[in-house]
């Protein structure tokens, strides 16, 4: 079992959570709820499901509905939903019970072994097992094909490069540790992370305290040119989901970045700028550096960047 085998579910079902926020200890509102399976034939439900849970998780007292990230069946949720997040309740509308269930159902799908989620066929059919649609299999099968080419999980093949204080070359490489780790709204980990929670708890892994949200991030620091960013700068964004800047992330050096883009994604490194960046250059604002000591943010400088 791997992530990207989770994350390509999770995509298909519900585009991770589009549409909803996931708060930091996983719950999301308004809640992930499918189609009512009413034989209708809408997502290839060809039958009716009658109501198992009184309309407890779906809504609806008369028929069920998937629900939650991975669109389990509350018939199913009653006798194997996860307690992943260990709060006292396996709830399906929240991610990390969500997320848990769905492995438990794919590596106990198989009636009388287990499955090798490495071989391709056996894959496959548990796929099938979970949802039997070929359209469907094929589609989740695309998306752990992409999502297992980023090799997020290798934080080890980005080196920090020589450049700017020690500070900053600590932060970048705490940075880089969280690599592949799940975008949580309001995250600050250990598990998971918002844009400014990273780039905080970066920064205090390396001795300095900054501001905890993007907005006050960005009056740290000296503002510096991109031409000038050295490992630990802060990049800052306005990506058009607020007042600016709305995203931040953090330099490390040879045009790349550590970023936590946003809910359904992971930490990953990528381009400042160019074609296979998750923020358009058009985003950019200016480049803060490393704070107090140092401090940076960026995006193609719409204002200037800050050092420290």
């Amino acid at each position: 079992m791997t992530w990207a085998i989770l994350a390509g579910i999770g995509r298909e079902e519900s585009d991770h959570a589009s549409g909803s926020q996931i708060a930091s200890n996983g719950d999301t509102a308004p809640p992930v709820v499918g189609p009512i399976l009413n034989g209708s034939g809408v997502g290839n439900n060809q039958t009716p499901h009658h109501d198992t849970d009184d309309g407890r998780w779906d809504g609806d007292a008369t028929y069920d509905a998937a629900v939650g990230v991975t669109q389990l069946l509350p018939a199913w949720w009653a006798g194997r939903g996860v307690d992943a997040n260990a709060d006292g309740e396996a709830d399906p509308h929240n991610v990390f019970d969500a997320t848990a269930s769905t492995a438990v159902e794919l590596c106990t799908s198989h009636p009388n072994d287990s499955v090798d989620f490495t071989d391709h066929e056996q894959l496959r059919a548990a796929l099938f097992r979970y949802n039997p649609w070929d359209v469907y299999v094929d589609n989740v099968l695309s998306h752990i094909d992409e999502y297992s080419a980023m090799n997020l999980s290798d934080a080890g093949s980005h080196a920090v490069l020589a450049g700017g204080s020690e500070q900053g070359r600590i932060a970048v490489e705490w940075a880089l540790n969280q690599v592949g780790k799940p975008y949580l709204w309001g995250g600050e980990g250990p598990h998971a992370f918002d844009c400014s929670g990273l780039t905080m708890m970066a920064w205090r892994a390396a001795g300095v305290s900054i501001p905890r949200v993007t907005t006050d991030q960005v009056h740290v620091g000296t503002p510096v040119t991109l031409d000038a960013l050295a490992p630990g700068d802060l990049l800052f964004y306005d990506t058009g989901s607020g007042a600016p800047p709305s995203h931040v992330t953090m330099y490390v050096g040879d045009g790349q970045m550590v970023n936590a883009p946003r809910t359904g994604t992971t930490i990953r490194v990528e381009p400042v700028t160019g074609p296979r960046t998750t923020l358009p250059a058009s985003c950019l604002l200016p480049v803060h550096s490393e704070p107090i000591n140092e401090f940076s943010s960026t995006t193609e400088p719409l204002i200037p960047t800050v050092r420290g």
